[in-house]
């Protein structure tokens, strides 16, 4: 029976199901042709498959509209079912699949954009050799052609084996995060020169996944990145070491839930960082050094629950010209020397529950480039910036875009 309009499908605590197979006629049909309405399920977007210990296999037919396909705590036998050809870009997600050894190397194909492997600590890498998998790709298929993927998203257990996989087939990728499951960072899976294939990466992400206790050494060998990610670090990491200083190639830096961190840089090592012109920072306890950065262009500043004014550091960034503030608690007053930051177009004032009052008018007239000024989740100083009747508006009436919510 067909199932002409179904788009999303989900399998969820399903403790006994151990196989979901199709007839003998319709998998005849599906396999001798390529007519979309004789394919059982031709609309389907989207299958998740959660908490179904026992499921095995998958029906081989083909789901030509499948653009998300995620297993989560199931079987890892049910990887080695054969994805259909999808022509259109997909989305494959396998989280927490304990027994998982080896992806088949068929779930790289040609359409796929985004590949996530996360919490499967047995996992090797693509299987080596399918030869003898009767569930592998047929002869035929485009199973070694160059794949779209720009996301890659891969926890690396400690006897990780590397990608097994041509990075030139990969070469479009536009974001990496890798994680670990040990406090001490084992194999890296990319050389530099591996690295080097990578033209259009956007992100390199490092996720500590909050048991990380020291980034990997062979970081420093990535000369070459320019933008860089690091989260969710253990809080045993105090500081940076002193090999960081190695990538001054950095232009994009993010360094978010790290709360054990208390400082960046030593001055001297601050001061070579001159491509660096992006700096978003969450729950760092001290900004220390962060007033050396003098090429910075943008700066996000986050999650400092405790400060109750911003660090004075900032007002040597006379470079800036944007400026995003967002979940300071303590924070009731910005300060005056706010227009010291004369470069500044873009202020951004988020999630500062007592914050009450802006620099003077001024103060704030001074800033002649502010042309955008954004208040949000700021309950008590959205209050006094409404239009013409709050105490604060005077300061900002002359800001051409603002935006209060």
């Amino acid at each position: 029976m067909r199932i002409p309009y179904l788009k999303k499908l989900i399998l969820c605590k399903l403790p006994e199901l151990k196989e979901w197979v199709e007839s003998s006629s319709a998998a005849a049909a599906t396999s001798s042709s390529h007519n979309s309405s004789s394919h059982l399920f031709p609309s389907l977007e989207e299958l998740f498959i959660k908490l179904c210990p026992k499921l095995c296999r998958l029906p081989t037919l083909s789901f030509p509209s499948l653009k998300n396909f995620e297993v989560k705590l199931s079987n890892a036998m049910v990887m080695n079912s054969t994805l259909p050809n999808i022509t259109s870009p997909y989305v494959v997600k396998i989280n927490g699949i304990l027994d998982l050894e080896h992806l088949p190397r068929q779930t790289l194909q040609p359409a796929l954009k985004y590949l996530e492997v996360w919490g499967c600590p047995k996992l090797r890498g693509f299987h080596p050799a399918e030869e003898n998998n009767i569930y592998a790709v047929p002869n035929n298929s485009s199973i070694e052609e160059s794949v779209s993927l720009r996301e890659l998203h891969i926890q690396c257990p400690e006897e990780w084996n590397s990608l097994s996989v041509d990075l030139e087939r990969i070469a479009d990728l536009e974001m990496i995060r890798i994680g670990w499951f040990s406090e001490a960072p084992g194999l890296f899976p990319f050389s530099a020169e591996q690295f080097s294939s990578f033209p259009s990466l956007w992100i390199f992400e490092i996720d500590g996944c909050s048991i990380l206790k020291s980034l990997p050494k062979q970081l420093q060998d990535l000369t070459m990145l320019e933008n860089l990610r690091i989260s969710n670090m253990h809080s045993d990491m105090v500081a940076l070491p002193e090999w960081f200083g190695n990538l001054l190639s950095v232009k994009v830096l993010e360094i978010l839930n790290c709360n054990g961190l208390k400082c960046l840089l030593s001055e001297n090592e601050m001061i070579q960082f001159t491509s660096l012109w992006s700096l978003r920072i969450e729950g760092i306890s001290e900004a220390e050094g962060i007033q050396h950065l003098m090429e910075l262009r943008n700066l996000e500043i986050r999650g400092w629950l405790k400060m109750n004014s911003l660090p004075h550091q900032l007002q040597q960034l006379t470079s800036l010209t944007r400026l995003k503030i967002d979940n300071f608690d303590e924070l009731e007053a910005l300060p005056e020397w706010l227009g010291i930051l004369s470069s500044l177009e873009e202020l951004e004032i988020w999630e500062c529950k007592n914050l009450m009052q802006l620099p003077s008018k001024i103060t704030m007239q001074s800033l002649t480039k502010l042309n955008f000024l954004s208040i949000k989740a700021c309950p008590l100083l959205e209050e006094k910036c409404c239009s013409k009747t709050g105490e604060e508006w005077e300061k900002i009436s002359h800001i051409e875009d603002i935006s209060i919510e």
